[in-house]
Formats: C-alpha cells, structure tokens, sequence
C-alpha cells in the first residue's frame, strides 16, 4: 500500500506551514498521526470533502488517490476487511461496491451458517457431555485429595481452603446440619449427570455420592465420610465414557483401581502414613500429616466408603 511516505510530509517547512490555519493544518495532521492506515484514509478523505480550498488538499489527495484503491483492493478480500472500508470510508469511492459485496459475503455465510448448525451444536453438545463426564470421574478422588492434605485439619472447619468450603457449603444443595453430642454433625448429597455408550447407544448416567462431616464444639472436622453405591465403578464408567455396570467383576475392579489411585496419591504427595489393604479387600492407612486415619470400604451389596477421622486432638 501506497504509505505516508508519498505525501512528502518531511518537506513541510515551519513558514509553508505559517500559511494554513490552524484549523486546516489540524486536520492535515489528524492525517499524519493516523496510528492506522484506516485513521490516516478516513482523515484524508474528510480533509478532501470539507477543505477543497484547504492548504494540503493537493498534497492529500495525491495520496489519497494512490492509496485507496490498494486499501480497497487489499479489504475486500473478506467480510471483515470490507466492514473496516465501509467503517472508514462509508461514502468513500469503493463505498457502494463494498456494501454490495460485503452483503453477498454475508449471505453465503448465512447459508454455510445454517448448514453447519447442526455440526455446531454437537459439537457443543460433545463438550459439555466430557465435562460431566470429567466432573463425575474426578468427584471421589477429589475429596480424598483433599482430605489427605493437612490443611482441612488445622483450626477450625471455616479455615479450610476455600474451594474446600465452596464445594461443601456453597454448591447446590446445601448441607444439612444438626447437633449431635457438643458438636454437629453436616450432610450433603453431591450428584453429577453425565452420558455414557452401552451396548444400545448413549446412556445418561448419575454419580452420586453423600458427604457427611462431623464437627466438634470448637468446629473443628473430627470426621468426613463419602459414601455411596458403586460409586468407584461409576468414576471408572465416566473416565471411559462407556457403560461398564453388566461386565464381570467390573465393580470389584473399579474399586480396587481406586484404592491403588489412593495408595499413589499418598506417596506422590510425600504422605506419611502406614498400612495398606485388608483381608477384606479395604483400606486403612494412618497418616502422621494430618494426623488422621483413613478407612476405605466395599460391602457386598455395593455400597461403598472412605472415612477420614481425626486420631487425636492437636493441641
């Protein structure tokens, strides 16, 4: 594009510049500190129209007639482009074959629109079936993180990290809470919908989980229980994205999966806790920081635990 250089704005000497009024030599200058070509083209155009008496007008409309045909040559390659003309220039020369070409483009994009609609929503659709699907698979382990971290134990309940409170106090629905001894015992259901493949297309599928906390007089957590029915095979089935539940043994495994993602975490978090698996097929560790212990559980019928208790008082 033809730049500010053809206006030979350098050979301006202070007493050729005496001779405009200030008005005139304001609007020659809106030209030159232009910070955009578009800013520099508007200004010329409007100095041309208003001043054809003005002091510049040859000098800008030399420049205005080498640049603008590129400008436009250069915008009307795209709907955006020929916004920033007709933005710029809206009675400018190529104004009217501008607006003509920028309403073709935008009808070709109404019918690309329309014939894309249908890929765009399940697009949209896919994504916010893998965020369920995330939010369910890391529910579990999220809590057990958390609770293995020291923080949750130190002072009172209300000093808990703050996505810690959000989770529990804030996120629909509320807790439920009533005395129990000297202290209170909270509870809250916690549930996440998400789709997952079966055998005969895709199923909608909930996670649920109740999280219990008990907290002493001084509202410290003495106590916080997850439990809930297959809910370490319904984690797995929301990692996978596919029903899992007529598999063999599949609950079984989904469990001990978890366990072994528990037993993990502890070491990568440079835990100190001793203990392992049970006959039973549980888990007990006893952890030094925080001082708890932790017992996670399977019965028969599928109903499923993991207990955090605080082992004693911290002083």
């Amino acid at each position: 594009m033809v730049g500010l250089m053809g206006l030979a704005l350098g050979g301006c000497n202070a007493a050729r510049t005496f001779v405009a009024t200030p008005n005139d030599y304001a609007d020659y200058r809106r030209v030159r500190l232009g910070r955009t070509l578009d800013e520099r083209l508007a200004a010329a155009w409007a100095y041309l129209k208003e001043r054809p008496d003005g002091r510049y007008h040859a000098r800008l409309k030399a420049y205005f007639e080498g640049a603008e045909p590129l400008y436009f040559k250069v915008r009307r390659r795209t709907a955006p482009g020929l916004e920033a003309y007709l933005g710029a220039l809206p009675d400018g020369p190529h104004a009217a074959e501008s607006l003509g070409e920028l309403m073709g483009l935008r009808n070709e994009s109404r019918r690309e629109a329309l014939a894309s609609r249908a890929t765009r929503a399940t697009i949209l659709r896919i994504a916010r079936e893998e965020k369920s699907r995330e939010k369910a698979r890391g529910m579990v382990e999220w809590w057990i993180r958390a609770m293995l971290d020291p923080a949750p134990w130190r002072g009172t309940f209300s000093d808990a990290p703050a996505e810690v409170l959000v989770r529990f106090r804030l996120s629909a629905p509320e807790p439920k809470c009533a005395p129990v001894g000297e202290g209170q015992r909270c509870t809250k259901a916690s549930s996440q919908a998400f789709r997952v493949r079966g055998p005969a297309g895709e199923l909608d599928a909930k996670l649920n989980v109740k999280l219990e906390i008990l907290l002493d007089r001084d509202y410290r957590l003495v106590e916080l229980r997850l439990e809930g029915v297959d809910f370490a095979l319904h984690a797995e089935e929301a990692g996978a994205g596919m029903l899992a539940t007529s598999a063999p043994g599949a609950a079984e495994a989904a469990w001990r999966a978890l366990l072994s993602r528990i037993a993990l975490g502890v070491v990568n978090d440079s835990r100190t806790c001793n203990g392992g698996e049970d006959a039973a097929g549980g888990l007990r560790l006893d952890c030094d920081d925080p001082q708890v212990t932790l017992v996670a559980s399977r019965e028969s019928d599928g109903s499923e635990s993991v207990v955090f208790a605080r082992k004693r008082a911290e002083p």
